[in-house]
C-alpha cells in the first residue's frame, strides 16, 4: 500500500509540474494587490510601468527597496499575515537551483505547489478505506480538483490562495485520519489544529473555518474516555469524553482570534465599504431608505458602485468618518437580517459567483505566449466541464450541498459499514458546513466585489464534494456486507472498567 501510496504522489506530481509548465508556464494575473505579500521579500514585480497586469502573468520579481505605507495592505504600510510566507519562503530556497530570473519568480511557487498536490494524494491514499484501487481513483478525483482550471493558476501567481488550497486539502486529511478509527487520540486532535491553524491564517475569510473544525473535532469522544467517570449522567460523560477535542477548539478560536486582531484595519476598512457601496447600493431603488436603516444620511447615495478609492468616493468627503464610525461588521449583519430580501439578493449573487467558477477577468499566460491579453486556459477542464450545470441553474448548488449533507448522515448512520468509511460520511456532512460558514463569511465581509475569486475556496470543495457524493452513493448501494462491532470500531470495549486496545 506504501508503495502505491508513493507511485500515485509521484504521478501527481508529474500531473501538476506538466499541467503548470508543459507549453510554457500558466498562471493567474493578478489587479494590484499581489505586492503586500512579496514585499516583505523586498522584492518589486519586474514589469513594464504602463503593463496591463490584469491581462498577463508577470512572474519574475526583483530586488526593491519599499518604504513606509508603499508595503503592505492596500497601500497602508500594515503587514498582511498570512502562511502563504511559508510557501513563498520554500519557493526562494530553490528559485536558485531551478535557475529562475530574478529575485524571486512565482514559478518556483508552482513548483513548491505541485510537490504538495502530489504528497497530499499520496496521503490520501493511505487514509481513505476499500481496495488500492478504489483508494487511487479517489485521491486522483482530488488531484484533478487542483488540476482544474480554476484552482491551478493560483500557484503560479502572487495572491495567498496557494497555501489556504493546501492547507484545505491537509485539513481533510487530518479530518478523516481522525475519524476512521472512531475514537480521538491527541496527535490526531493535535494534526487537525495544526492544518485548520494553517489554512485559517493563509487568508482572514477563512477565520469561518472555526465553527465546522469544531464540530468535527468534537464529534468522536477520545480513545479510552469510556473509562472516565463511568458512573456519571450521561451529559458529563459526553462531555468529559470529549474534554481533550473541546480544549482543541478553545486553542483554535483563541489563536484565530489573535490572528484576526493582527490584521490590517485597512483591509476591514475597504471590505465594509465594498459591501455597503458596492453591494448594498448597488441597483438598489430604495437606497435612501436602507441608508438610513444603517444610520447614513441618505445623500450618500449618490456614491453607489464606487470603490474607496474612486474619484467619487465618500471616502474624499467629510462624511466619511461618520460613516467609519457607524458602520462596522455588526452593523451589516443586523442589517441582513433585519432585510432577507437583501439577503437573499446577496445569496444569489454568491450563488452565481460560485457558478462562474474562474475569474475570467485575469489573464493566465505570460505577454510572449503568442496568446491574446486576457487569454484563459483551460489545459485541464474536468471540473470546469461539470460546471456547465452549475451556469445553466446556479440552485443547483444548494442541491448538491444539501444532498450531499444527506448522504453523510446516511452513511454515518448504516451501522453495516466500518469506521474508516464512516469518516466519508463524516466528511460528507462537515463538507456543506464548510462551504455555507465560509460562503456566509464572503458575503458578509465583501458582497458581490469579485464574488467569484472570494469564494475560491467555496468552489473548491463544491468540486470536491462531487467524488465525495459518488463515494456515499457506492457504500450505501454496494456496501451492504455486516459488519462487527469490534471490525467497526477497533479498539473500542463497551466496558469502562476493561483497557481498550
Amino acid at each position: 500500500m506504501y508503495g502505491t501510496a508513493a507511485a500515485t504522489g509521484v504521478a501527481w506530481i508529474g500531473v501538476m509540474l506538466a499541467r503548470l509548465f508543459a507549453g510554457g508556464a500558466i498562471g493567474l494575473a493578478e489587479q494590484g494587490d499581489g505586492k503586500r505579500l512579496l514585499c516583505t521579500f523586498g522584492v518589486a514585480n519586474a514589469r513594464p510601468w504602463n503593463a496591463d497586469m490584469w491581462r498577463h502573468i508577470y512572474t519574475t520579481w526583483v530586488p526593491h527597496t519599499w518604504y513606509g505605507e508603499t508595503c503592505g495592505a492596500d497601500g497602508s504600510g500594515e503587514v498582511y499575515h498570512s502562511t502563504q510566507i511559508w510557501i513563498l519562503w520554500l519557493a526562494k530556497l530553490i528559485h536558485g537551483p531551478l535557475g529562475l530570473p530574478g529575485a524571486l519568480d512565482t514559478r518556483a511557487v508552482g513548483v513548491v505547489g505541485a510537490v504538495f498536490v502530489g504528497v497530499l494524494c499520496g496521503l490520501f491514499v493511505l487514509v481513505l478505506p476499500g481496495a488500492l484501487r478504489l483508494r487511487v481513483l479517489m485521491s486522483s478525483a482530488f488531484g484533478l480538483v487542483y488540476a482544474d482550471s480554476a484552482f491551478a493558476g493560483y500557484f503560479i501567481s502572487p495572491f495567498a490562495e496557494p497555501a489556504a488550497l493546501l492547507g484545505l486539502g491537509a485539513l481533510v486529511f487530518a479530518l478523516l485520519l481522525l475519524w476512521r478509527k472512531g475514537r480521538a487520540t491527541w496527535p490526531r486532535l493535535l494534526l487537525v489544529l495544526a492544518c485548520a491553524l494553517f489554512t485559517i491564517a493563509a487568508k482572514i475569510q477563512l477565520a469561518s473555518f472555526v465553527i465546522p473544525v469544531a464540530i468535527a473535532v468534537v464529534w468522536l469522544p477520545h480513545r479510552g474516555s469510556a473509562r472516565w467517570w463511568p458512573r456519571r449522567g450521561v451529559v458529563v460523560r459526553a462531555v468529559t469524553r470529549r474534554a481533550p477535542a473541546l480544549l482543541v477548539s478553545l486553542a483554535l478560536a483563541g489563536s484565530t482570534g489573535y490572528y484576526l486582531l493582527q490584521q490590517p484595519k485597512r483591509q476591514t476598512e475597504v471590505a465594509i465599504y465594498d459591501v455597503v457601496f458596492g453591494s448594498i447600493l448597488h441597483d438598489n431603488p430604495s437606497a435612501v431608505a436602507d441608508l438610513r436603516d444603517l444610520g447614513l444620511p441618505p445623500h450618500l447615495a449618490k456614491a453607489a458602485d464606487t470603490n474607496i478609492i474612486s474619484a467619487n468616493s465618500i471616502a474624499r468627503t467629510p462624511d466619511y468618518p461618520h460613516f467609519h464610525k457607524v458602520v462596522t461588521p455588526a452593523t451589516i449583519a443586523y442589517f441582513y437580517l433585519a432585510h432577507p430580501a437583501h439577503a437573499l439578493r446577496v445569496f444569489g449573487w454568491g450563488l452565481e459567483g460560485i457558478a462562474e467558477m474562474e475569474t475570467h477577468y485575469l489573464g493566465s499566460y505570460p505577454p510572449d505566449s503568442g496568446q491574446p491579453p486576457g487569454a484563459r486556459e483551460q489545459r485541464v477542464r474536468v471540473y470546469g466541464f461539470l460546471w456547465g450545470v452549475f451556469r445553466f441553474a446556479p440552485g443547483l448548488l444548494v442541491v448538491l450541498w444539501v444532498l450531499l449533507f444527506c448522504l453523510g448522515l446516511l452513511v454515518v448512520r448504516r451501522r453495516t459499514l466500518t469506521m474508516a468509511e464512516s469518516a466519508i460520511g463524516r466528511l460528507a456532512v462537515i463538507t456543506p458546513i464548510m462551504i455555507i460558514t465560509q460562503m456566509g463569511v464572503v458575503l458578509l465581509g465583501e458582497g458581490r466585489i469579485e464574488a467569484t475569486r472570494h469564494q475560491t475556496y467555496v468552489t473548491f470543495l463544491t468540486a470536491l464534494a462531487i467524488p465525495l457524493a459518488a463515494l456515499c452513493v457506492r457504500y450505501l448501494v454496494i456496501r451492504m456486507r455486516p459488519v462487527s462491532r469490534q471490525e467497526r470500531a477497533p479498539g473500542f470495549d463497551r466496558h469502562p472498567t476493561l483497557t481498550s486496545r
